[in-house]
């Protein structure tokens, strides 16, 4: 985290924004943020919320605030500032980054997508936006979205070795193995030893028959640079078989299967190697070790799509209210994973559903107990709570929830739902308000926070939220 706050010191020069200092005084926040950068987080806290009292209406100070909260290790608190921020400073490049960075540390990666994708849409020139765009693409295996991504980023902020790598098997991951190869070439311009350009290459020449001799060089010098890659060993070994020269083929095919025994292509490619060296012994050794991984594989794929549809099937059956449908595949899901947390999940969901709360709240616990960081489950539960009457209970689960994952837009509401029950619309009024921060477009965010308005006899803000929920209603 340090280093990303390092980095944001200079992020609105990147931007080619001016300084964003707004109402404050030029250097005001320069104690603060040398503190934060050197490590002295509570004097950079200190420092901060002192400045966040006097310059209230500050976006620049709500995201240094919110820097902070993070490093110190509170994501609720870094969140609550960058949606200040982001209130104060519509659209703001640098805190839609922010917010990203905390659904992608939440593993929300969906969302953190969106937030970076809205900051280089605020922001075109903001280069740190696309390499963290990039990073979220790639775990999301949206190959062509990374490769976009990256060629803006080294497009604004210039080349660099590790970048161009990650660059170059993007490329080859999106099928555009001359593109992959001009890029790795470049890498090796730039750095001749680097051995992820080398296998890279070596893995886009080695389809191309005209291309296997450089396939074998590139390949070659990547083992040699870094033995501990077992794809590098077993591309160069499956080359060399092809152009005949199977002696030294065979201690590279040999070294990927110590490297990685569960690689099934391996063993294959080894029984036919020993076959052709007449070592017919060896050959069926591997050729029965490829076929029992083989049916592994086959198996677990089949049984991760056909899981995949239950569970499915069972989500559907529970959104429009099917109890007959999701029972059906429910019966199936306990039998195969009864202890798949997602699985478990959906029957807590589907017990809530179905009125069976004490059933719900004893395995939504048992859960909790095994897989406390489920914040998932710790919805359910204050929601099961709530439904059960045990509010205080309900409110300290609703809000361990939101410390987990600080951006969680139904989370807030529930919360708020909860607050107006135990008469608390002061509380309720900032819940919904964080709600509406997360998506002012839904109508239902709108009309919550204009009820807790009314509770507290605030009519003219009831009136400005009401209008927002009629203006959104008019639109569908």
């Amino acid at each position: 985290m340090l280093r990303a706050v390092a980095a944001a010191i200079l992020c609105w020069a990147l931007v080619g924004m001016m300084p964003p200092w707004g109402q404050l005084p030029e250097g005001a926040l320069r104690e603060a943020r040398t503190a934060l950068v050197e490590g002295r987080v509570d004097e950079a806290l200190a420092e901060l919320q002192r400045l966040s009292a006097e310059y209230e209406g500050s976006w620049f100070v709500a995201l240094w605030l919110g820097h902070a909260w993070h490093e110190k290790g509170n994501l609720a608190a870094a969140a609550n500032e960058y949606l200040r921020g982001l209130e104060l400073s519509p659209g703001n490049a640098q805190v839609l980054v922010a917010l990203g960075d905390v659904q992608t540390e939440t593993h929300n990666l969906a969302q953190a997508d969106r937030y970076y994708r809205e900051a280089i849409e605020a922001a075109p020139e903001y280069a740190l936006a696309y390499r963290k765009a990039a990073a979220v693409s790639i775990e999301l295996e949206r190959h062509a979205a990374a490769v976009e991504f990256l060629q803006r980023f080294i497009d604004l902020r210039g080349e660099d070795t590790e970048t161009l790598n990650v660059l170059g098997i993007e490329q080859y991951l999106n099928e555009d193995h001359d593109g992959a190869i001009a890029t790795l070439d470049r890498v090796l311009q730039l750095d001749p030893e680097n051995a992820r350009a080398h296998f890279g290459i070596g893995m886009a020449l080695s389809d191309h028959l005209q291309n296997q001799e450089r396939a074998v060089d590139h390949l070659t010098r990547a083992v040699v640079l870094d033995d501990s890659n077992p794809t590098a060993h077993y591309m160069l070994g499956r080359v060399l078989m092809s152009v005949g020269e199977l002696e030294r083929a065979l201690p590279e095919l040999e070294r990927a299967v110590e490297l990685s025994p569960q690689m099934s292509d391996a063993h294959y490619r080894l029984a036919q190697l020993y076959a052709r060296l007449g070592d017919r012994d060896r050959a069926r050794e591997s050729q029965l070790r490829f076929q029992e991984l083989q049916r592994a594989d086959e198996d677990a794929e089949f049984a991760e799509k056909r899981l995949g549809i239950l569970k499915s099937d069972a989500s559907k059956a529970l959104g429009r209210n099917d109890i007959a449908a999701y029972r059906a595949a429910m019966s199936e899901l306990m039998e195969v994973v009864p202890d798949d947390p997602d699985v478990r999940i959906l029957s807590v969901r589907g017990s809530l559903t179905a009125g069976e709360l004490e059933t719900g709240l004893a395995d939504v616990e048992a859960l909790l107990l095994e897989r406390p960081d489920r914040w998932d489950a710790l919805y359910y539960r204050g929601i099961l709570l709530q439904r059960l009457g045990r509010l205080e209970e309900a409110r300290t689960s609703l809000e361990k929830v939101l410390e987990m994952s600080p951006l969680f837009e139904e989370g807030y509401s529930a919360l708020g739902n909860l607050l107006m029950a135990l008469d608390d619309a002061d509380a309720a009024v900032e819940a919904y308000r964080a709600a509406v921060r997360l998506d002012r477009e839904s109508p239902a965010n709108h009309l919550n926070l204009a009820t807790a308005y009314g509770r507290l006899g605030l009519a003219e803000l009831e009136a400005e939220a009401m209008a927002e929920y009629r203006r959104i209603m008019e639109k569908r």
